[in-house]
């Protein structure tokens, strides 16, 4: 530790952003970072309100990660998940759970498996028309 404090919203070349999705009890996404919502293919915005199991492949997984969080070894499960745009990514996922009466019930820590991408399919090839040259 340096002893200094970032100010709240500043990235250091050396750490990104954690990758965190905030979920209601009923497992809806209430919030999310940035990184979690380019993991997942969109932005926070079209993320809200979506069930957390939609993103799971299968959606079955969420119901065993969610269920007894608290008698579950700390760490995390390597899993599929589905992004908005239909791809699909490996990724390492942690949940912990809040105690209940909170409005926030879970956070899931999601980091993409090395080797894999986070980006989806790449972007179709764009050549100039012909003639342009």
């Amino acid at each position: 530790m340096t002893g200094c404090l970032e100010p709240w919203g500043a990235r250091s070349a050396d750490r990104e952003e954690p990758a965190e999705l905030m979920l209601d009890a009923a497992g809806e996404i209430l919030n999310c970072t940035r990184s979690a919502a380019r993991l997942l293919g969109g932005a926070a915005e079209e993320l809200r309100g979506h069930p957390v199991g939609d993103f799971f492949a299968p959606p079955s997984t969420w119901v065993w990660l969610s269920s007894d969080v608290s008698r579950r070894e700390p760490g995390s499960l390597r899993v599929v998940l589905r992004r908005l745009g239909g791809d699909t990514v490996a990724a390492e996922v942690g949940v912990s759970e809040l105690p209940e009466g909170s409005p926030l019930r879970f956070v899931v820590r999601l980091s993409v498996v090395p080797g894999t991408s986070e980006a989806g399919p790449p972007p179709p090839e764009r050549r100039p028309p012909r003639g342009t040259m």
